[in-house]
């Protein structure tokens, strides 16, 4: 392999891969996602959206809850903040979620089956179109995630709580593969999550459907 086509590659890793697999030299298990800077350059998105993708996100204990929405512009995806509570009741979350889903234009939303199961139902209930998020979702949305940002085919808001809590994504490995962590215990990281897999959902969709719900 030539110098020009691993530099190639590498460009598209997160920096600790790059250092690793790469380079062969050691990191620790727990490092930041995005290096410093890099979501902060990216260009600033337009509204108003297509119908997009809405992914819900909650932080431990029901400490916050986001909703966040994803849209394609030819080979970019476009990502906004739609809403976000404090320590919201269930009651609370599905009315803002209901609310916000009546005023946005979308294909789908997705939630975590892990902790949003109730959430799921109640809206399948009310013929609305869900994806359940699995643990394999998980491993397969950061990279995915990752590349986009790293070839500039990410638009967002430049909200301050947005690109705070991306600066504090952290990633842990397990095995092969990694999965997103917070870098810290007392940090909430639902609104950066919300826009990851927002941003997920539009990258695994090449042809996003056009009907509205």
């Amino acid at each position: 392999m030539n110098e020009a086509q691993i530099l190639r590659e590498i460009a598209v890793l997160p920096e600790s891969d790059a250092v690793r697999y790469r380079l062969n030299r050691f990191i620790t298990a727990e490092n930041p996602f995005l290096p410093f800077g890099l979501w902060d350059k990216l260009d600033e998105v337009a509204y108003p959206p297509k119908p997009m993708k809405v992914v819900a996100d909650i932080s431990p204990g029901w400490g916050a809850f986001t909703l966040s929405g994803a849209w394609r512009v030819d080979d970019e995806v476009h990502t906004t903040v739609l809403a976000s509570v404090v320590k919201p009741s269930y009651d609370q979350a599905l009315e803002l979620t209901l609310r916000v889903l009546e005023q946005v234009p979308h294909t789908e939303i997705g939630i975590n089956s892990y902790w949003g199961g109730a959430l799921i139902e109640a809206l399948n209930a009310k013929g609305l179109r869900t994806k359940r998020l699995v643990k394999r979702d998980d491993f397969v949305a950061p990279p995915l995630f990752y590349e986009a940002v790293a070839t500039q085919k990410i638009k967002h808001d430049h909200l301050d709580l947005l690109n705070y809590q991306m600066a504090r994504v952290g990633k842990k490995d397990q095995g092969d593969e990694y999965k997103l962590v917070r870098s810290s215990g007392s940090t909430e990281i639902d609104v950066a999550m919300s826009t990851i897999f927002a941003c997920y959902m539009q990258l695994i969709d090449q042809a996003a459907p056009t009907q509205v719900f």
